[in-house]
């Protein structure tokens, strides 16, 4: 940057300071804090960019609020900049435009379905004592960490089966066969787990393996045929509430984000065009 763009942003710099504290003595969310080649920077766009930081935990400070109003400075020069030079409708930048925003509305979809079913800390003790429930049956003695793919059909798992006992890689088949594809994106690989999570006839079929042992046939689910790998085991004892509610909370959102898209889309008809 060079010397005026420099003087330019320090006088930028001191009118946002003079007026920000104006604005905070005013409080009048219209006021119009600066101007950027002619486009206004006002005293609600500012406080709309402090309550987003305050709620990911920022405090609210004369500094933050200096830093934010810069930033909505540069960030109305840019787009400026952007939209003069075309580059908002480049095809490639339209497309990336349009998920942006289609992201961030699935963000506040999803953050007003929480403030309208609030993940409270009894909800997340509730599940730890559930968790705690399962630990204590024999059959969770210990936590399995496993590599599964999942097939239409037997004859297809009994094929993988074949495959992988005469070398393939099982990470290989997960990923261009499995029809989970979130876990046949990572090779079949699951988080450690308990067998009480898994559905039933794979929950006794693990505790017949050992470390390394691949299932020898096929177990069929009610979500299609499982050939399942123990990648490892270990002795489990669920820690103290306090230690794992942060994670037993991420799990519990991941779940209900997942079961309100299901929700969602009972209501939604999705047809082909014909």
């Amino acid at each position: 940057m060079n010397i005026v763009n420099l003087n330019n942003m320090r006088i930028v710099g001191v009118v946002l300071t003079l007026l920000i504290a104006s604005a905070a003595v005013a409080q009048s969310g219209s006021k119009v804090l600066v101007t950027v080649n002619g486009s206004k920077i006002t005293a609600k766009q500012l406080d709309d960019a402090v309550s987003f930081a305050l709620s990911s935990g920022a405090q609210d400070t004369p500094e933050l609020r200096q830093s934010l109003a810069n930033d909505l400075v540069w960030q109305e020069a840019v787009i400026q900049d952007a939209k003069k030079t075309g580059l908002t409708t480049q095809a490639g930048n339209e497309f990336k435009i349009r998920m942006a925003q289609q992201t961030a509305i699935i963000d506040i979809w999803f953050s007003q379905y929480f403030k309208d079913h609030p993940l409270t800390e009894e909800r997340v003790k509730e599940q730890y004592d559930k968790e705690l429930k399962l630990a204590a049956e024999p059959k969770n003695a210990n936590q399995y960490l496993t590599s599964q793919i999942v097939l239409g059909s037997e004859a297809d798992a009994n094929g993988v089966i074949a495959l992988i006992n005469s070398g393939s890689s099982f990470s290989e088949i997960a990923k261009e066969r499995s029809l989970d594809k979130s876990a046949g994106q990572r090779g079949g690989v699951f988080n450690w787990s308990l067998p009480g999570q898994f559905p039933p006839p794979v929950a006794d079929a693990l505790l017949t393996l050992s470390k390394g042992q691949l299932t020898p046939k096929p177990i069929q689910t009610p979500y299609g045929w499982f050939v399942v790998k123990v990648d490892d085991i270990r002795p489990f004892k669920l820690p103290p509430f306090d230690d794992i509610k942060n994670n037993i909370a991420q799990s519990m959102i991941q779940s209900e984000k997942q079961q309100a898209i299901t929700e969602l889309m009972r209501t939604v008809k999705v047809a082909p065009v014909k």
